[in-house]
């Protein structure tokens, strides 16, 4: 009997058990796989594939599982025993509507080559994964659970609809997230890898904690597309350059190991897009900030470039960008730092990134009568300060007993060791900076043309600055320093009404 004609014989009985209704189990030639080494049953739930049979020791054992568009999987459980290397087990799924789940139990060498189904595919979890296609959702979890390794773990996952469970390569790599959205508010979804992620696509909105930030791995994060993203984004790095491209805000904090460097935009942003913050050299490792935060697109585009900027925090979206250790902001200072301001004064000041204290006081507080005397501490409790609800980058100076600074005098604020970053180990801020502010005479508080009067000219003033201090100007007109010109200032105004004495 011819060689070939033999072979078609064992194939023709072989498919007697390799084939149960719409589902044939086959090798990666096409040829079937003994029902030995597999078993199939069936709930109103869908098929339950059972895989446990070493078809090829010492070689590569295939289950290439084709099934017609009708049918639905619920499990697809993986016990296949073997040595640890040298008999892989490579599992390739295609045509079935749905997928509820795929685990492993077996202890063999394991890859996931393909699943691919119509439908929605449920949990998946295996050593190693390779490409998940789904024409619906990808419900997850999907779980690769190799061994520390820079090249397995999760390659491909694209979904037609939404990716709704977590995306986990905790020892391993993850290649490419593909969908129209990720996660949701209620439900945002983790990913985590230790050797990066090089991809991550989305066609709306992404919901997610992503951290990839481990002492032993590389953390990187090679690309971002997206329209909003929320949540956490924690990473050591990136990999190549325009890393991040959102159409809509960043709502998340973008927390950075190291720096941001090059010389063309890393991050990319709509204008007013930063509503979180951007946080580089959170290991305090002196890692700098270079490349530029585009905001816009070409033409009508604005350039945020480090380590410190003028601009407010309402120009870039009501966020930050800070390295730490955090320099204070001091165009965003309410009053300005070198500007006057009156007595009746609640002084706001902020950092280019978040702070905290939790000992002591986080400001020193000096004063003097004249610009040739000595500075001095000022009065113990005299003032305190707070924490500004819905700014983790500001701190308000209040006075104890009604107003604290003296008229005449000037003041500065020095950070004191108890300030800190509020990222990482709580690094100290940056103690170079200092905040310094003259207070006026009573009998002047509210000329705000200098003309020694106040009067309908500096009413008129007021009035234009109305609303939140965005300019040198209306700081001004901000007579009680709480960061807006409203009815107060329009009243200490009328209060001090005629010529200044």
């Amino acid at each position: 009997m011819p060689f070939r004609t033999a072979i078609a014989i064992i194939a023709s009985l072989s498919c007697v058990h390799a084939t149960h209704g719409g589902i044939f189990v086959g090798d990666e030639h096409g040829l079937p796989v003994s029902s030995e080494h597999w078993s199939l049953s069936t709930s109103p739930e869908g098929y339950t594939l059972i895989l446990h049979g070493l078809h090829s020791p010492w070689q590569e054992t295939w289950y290439v599982i084709d099934a017609d568009g009708n049918e639905q999987f619920n499990e697809i459980r993986i016990e296949v025993d073997g040595p640890a290397a040298g008999s892989p087990v490579f599992i390739r799924v295609q045509g079935a509507s749905t997928m509820g789940c795929i685990t492993q139990t077996g202890n063999a060498e394991t890859r996931l080559d393909l699943i691919e189904v119509s439908g929605t595919v449920g949990h998946i979890q295996a050593d190693s994964i390779g490409t998940i296609m789904a024409g619906h959702d990808v419900a997850g979890p999907i779980i690769a659970t190799t061994g520390p390794n820079p090249t397995r773990g999760i390659e491909h996952v694209q979904a037609a609809g939404m990716i709704r469970g977590d995306v986990l390569a905790v020892d391993g790599a993850i290649g490419t997230l593909v969908a129209t959205q990720l996660g949701t508010s209620s439900a945002p979804i983790a990913i985590r890898s230790r050797h990066g992620v090089d991809s991550i696509v989305v066609e709306g909105d992404a919901h997610m904690d992503l951290h990839l930030r481990t002492a032993e791995g590389t953390g990187t994060l090679g690309c971002l597309d997206a329209d909003a993203v929320h949540g956490t984004l924690a990473i050591d790095g990136f990999h190549s350059e325009s890393a991040i491209h959102l159409s809509g805000p960043l709502h998340a904090d973008l927390t950075i190991g190291s720096g941001l460097v090059g010389i063309n935009p890393i991050v990319e942003l709509p204008l007013h897009g930063l509503q979180g913050a951007i946080i580089v050299n959170v290991d305090d490792v002196d890692a700098i900030w270079t490349a530029p935060v585009r905001f816009g697109e070409d033409g009508s585009d604005m350039l945020v470039y480090g380590p410190t900027y003028d601009q407010l925090p309402s120009e870039v979206g009501g966020g930050s960008i800070g390295v730490v250790p955090f320099r204070m902001h001091a165009s965003a200072c309410t009053p300005e730092s070198g500007q006057s301001a009156g007595p009746d004064l609640s002084p706001v000041l902020r950092w280019y990134g978040p702070v905290t204290w939790t000992t002591g006081t986080p400001l020193v507080i000096q004063h003097r009568a004249a610009d040739t005397e000595p500075w001095q501490n000022v009065e113990e409790g005299a003032f305190y300060c707070t924490s500004v609800i819905g700014d983790a980058t500001a701190i308000r100076i209040e006075s104890t007993h009604g107003s604290g600074f003296e008229a005449g005098h000037s003041y500065r604020a020095i950070p004191s060791a108890s300030l800190r970053c509020a990222v990482g180990q709580l690094p100290a801020v940056s103690v170079s900076d200092v905040w310094q502010i003259e207070i006026e005479d009573d009998a002047c508080i509210g000329d705000l043309d200098g003309d020694a009067y106040v009067a309908v000219g500096d009413l008129l003033v007021l009035i234009a600055c109305w609303g939140e201090v965005d300019d040198p100007l209306s700081s001004t007109a901000d007579l009680n320093g709480d960061g807006a010109v409203g009815v107060i200032d329009l009243l200490l105004l009328i209060g001090s009404w005629g010529e200044c004495v």
